[in-house]
């Protein structure tokens, strides 16, 4: 089965990157080979393979394994967390034999070092591709151009939340201190005595006028003499019809 083309671009969009006088994009395929042979298939799974055209000024960029292959970005965050877990791992091996080739004794090994240590780099996000949940960089061994080498090589795939704006509130005046009012005490060891705050009053009920109920006062006695002397009247006092 055909590998899949992941990307193509134009070499001159790109800045190369190397070591020892040499730019890794020129052993590419060197540099797959002898890590393959160094049983290092991890990180040979992750380089992309690349392939010039006939002028030599265009590179179209397969993988090198089968699958279906779709960009970093389409991803899920948590395919993109265990594929950069993934990767973290596989560079981290790629380092340890970058360092050790280093110490070597021989020239070839040396050089190889040298190039393994700058093959990490790549441009961006963008040219990650994902191939059956495992991760494929094309373009590695460039940066962009005007750019320098990232010392964490990953950061660009990590996903960083952005802070959210917090809106600045100003502070509420502070209420005016009164003055405070000096007393004078004609006494002073007689102790301050705060004015008594009456209870606010509640309102009065009509209170209905109180009914005022007489007694019936006593007859007056008629007295005994007046009596008598109403019933002593004289024959001439009475009228005529009554004698």
């Amino acid at each position: 089965m055909a590998k899949s083309l992941l990307r193509s671009g134009n070499l001159d969009d790109y800045q190369a990157v190397g070591g020892g006088g040499q730019a890794v994009f020129e052993s590419a395929l060197q540099i797959r080979e002898t890590l393959r042979l160094r049983k290092q298939q991890a990180m040979v799974d992750c380089l992309a393979i690349p392939q010039l055209n006939d002028n030599g000024d265009r590179v179209d960029w397969y993988s090198p394994i089968e699958g279906q292959a779709i960009a970093w970005k389409a991803a899920d965050e948590e395919t993109r967390s265990r594929a950069l877990r993934y990767l973290a791992s596989t560079f981290e091996s790629a380092a340890a034999l970058s360092r050790k080739s280093l110490q070597s004794g021989k020239t070839a090994l040396q050089l190889f070092g040298s190039l393994l240590e700058k093959a990490t780099q790549f441009p961006g996000e963008n040219h990650v591709f994902l191939v059956n949940g495992k991760p494929v960089i094309t373009f590695w061994g460039f940066v962009n151009l005007n750019e320098n080498t990232r010392d964490d090589v990953l950061d660009c795939l990590r996903v960083t939340e952005a802070t959210p704006d917090i809106p600045l509130v100003e502070p509420e005046p502070e209420p005016e201190e009164k003055p405070l009012v000096e007393a004078a005490f004609s006494q002073a060891d007689e102790p301050l005595l705060t004015s008594v705050i009456e209870p606010p009053k509640m309102p009065e009920e009509p209170v209905a006028p109180p009914v005022i109920v007489s007694e019936p006062k006593p007859a007056t006695p008629i007295p005994v003499a007046e009596a008598k002397r109403a019933r002593r009247l004289p024959l001439w006092s009475l009228p005529v019809a009554a004698v």
